[in-house]
């Protein structure tokens, strides 16, 4: 990797940006909403997607399967979505009225003369936006990095000097981190099959200067290549009485501290090809350890780690934000209904929900209250199809297949004596007229669905039409 990248160099300014602003997040701000969780606040009915409910539907042009995401921008609230040419050529964002559906802009932004080889099951849009209510924040990988003016798609700032062979094409999607005593920074996972492509970087959201760059640890690079590569988007913990970014690569996640990029910590899991948020699973205790997180490692193996803090913290240590913490535990791994690229969802302390690839959706008990039970399948139900789209959660589970099937689901408590366990079924399901590889966006008291060609919005009052 050329010692340029460390830098900052070709960074291009297309107007003024304050260093000391305050970003205020989107209502559905990034892959999966806040913080990577997959969980909106208003309730939606089980029945939701179905033709009378679709308030409206749009074409959308190119490719991608990037997921929605919406923020209130300077004319309401406002969709935005990349997509580009099938053959990577070109690279957009396009941003939609919430309300109607009506296009507000559409801002070409990257122009790539030789795109590298990209997958067929894979876009050259795949990477999520990071929006808030002043800027929108896109990423399409090696091809370019960039700050828009949410009003009209005006370019603040990109970088497109960042290397990588992403190999299959790239699919990570970006964090946006705002903490006490910090400027705000865009963190960038890049995972490629080269020696010096498993990195990331934090750039400062004002200016889109690099901030930091970590390396992963040597030992992924030890690997073959095609089993260094991952697609995971990083999420934020409190632990330890600090705020940490976990992201998961190949191998491994790492803790990082999103001030200076140092890695606090790193626990190794095996696998590749992760394309899962991470998963916190409950709220922090400032004098114990932290939460409890939950990641998938995509392949080689497919399963779920369960990763844990148990030590506890003095009033000083958590007063001054340091950690006396030890190292996040291994404590299960798992193959049972593992999915191999979607998110997990969390359900309560003690439970999540998971879509694999082969359609089958299980409710899987974390051991947190019975330890013996961790990774424990309780309840297990086939919806057919495949699914590369993580599941959401509004009251109900909607998840959605790559051939169209529309599924929704309950965890209705069934027991029909004590200590039954929790019963995964299915409420309402249907089939639409193409297929869903992006995951769907819970805003403006609805569903935002990115189908294979169109987006739609899903409103319980239906259309206004």
């Amino acid at each position: 990797m050329s010692s340029a990248l460390l830098i900052a160099a070709a960074v291009v300014f297309a107007g003024p940006a304050d260093a000391g602003e305050t970003l205020t997040p989107g209502e559905w701000p990034m892959f999966r909403g806040p913080n990577g969780s997959g969980v909106g606040t208003d309730p939606l009915p089980a029945d939701l997607i179905q033709s009378k409910y679709l308030r409206w539907q749009v074409d959308v042009p190119g490719r991608g399967w990037g997921s929605p995401v919406v923020a209130d921008g300077p004319e309401g609230p406002t969709i935005y979505v990349p997509t580009a040419m099938p053959d990577g050529t070109q690279m957009d964002v396009l941003a939609y009225d919430l309300a109607t559906g009506e296009r507000r802009w559409l801002r070409k932004l990257f122009r790539v003369a030789e795109p590298d080889f990209t997958h067929p099951t894979n876009t050259y849009a795949s990477c999520t936006p990071v929006a808030t209510n002043e800027a929108v924040f896109v990423h399409f990988g090696k091809y370019g990095t960039a700050r828009l003016d949410p009003a009209n798609g005006h370019v603040v700032w990109e970088r497109r000097d960042f290397e990588c062979d992403h190999f299959r094409g790239p699919a990570s999607s970006p964090l946006l981190v705002q903490v006490d005593g910090l400027s705000p920074r865009l963190i960038v996972p890049f995972d490629g099959v080269g020696e010096d492509d498993q990195y990331v970087v934090a750039l400062d959201a004002a200016t889109g200067e690099t901030l930091w760059r970590t390396n992963r640890n040597p030992e992924v690079q030890e690997v073959v290549p095609d089993l260094r590569k991952a697609y995971g988007t990083p999420v934020l913990a409190e632990i330890g009485g600090r705020t940490l970014v976990v992201t998961t690569g190949a191998i491994a996640t790492d803790f990082l501290d999103p001030a200076t990029g140092e890695r606090v910590w790193r626990i190794k899991h095996g696998g590749m090809n992760s394309g899962s948020a991470p998963q916190v699973m409950d709220e922090p205790d400032p004098f114990q350890g932290g939460p409890a997180i939950l990641v998938t490692t995509g392949d080689a193996p497919t399963s779920m780690a369960m990763l844990t803090v148990e030590d506890a913290l003095d009033a000083e240590s958590a007063q001054a934000g340091t950690s006396k913490a030890s190292p996040p535990k291994l404590v299960w791994s798992s193959n049972k209904s593992a999915p191999k690229r979607t998110s997990p969802l969390r359900l309560d302390s003690d439970h999540v929900l998971t879509v694999d690839d082969g359609g089958v959706a299980s409710l899987i008990h974390l051991g947190r209250s019975e330890p013996a039970a961790g990774g424990e399948v309780e309840s297990r139900v086939r919806l057919g199809d495949s699914y590369w789209s993580s599941p959401v959660m509004a009251g109900a589970i909607f998840t959605f297949g790559k051939e169209g099937t529309a599924a929704t689901l309950s965890t209705g408590i069934f027991r029909g004596r004590a200590g039954a366990p929790i019963e995964l079924k299915v409420e309402e399901k249907t089939s639409l007229d193409e297929g869903v590889w992006a995951t769907p966006a819970l805003a403006g008291g609805g569903l935002v669905l990115r189908t294979e060609h169109t987006l739609r919005f899903y409103h319980p009052e239906g259309t206004t039409k």
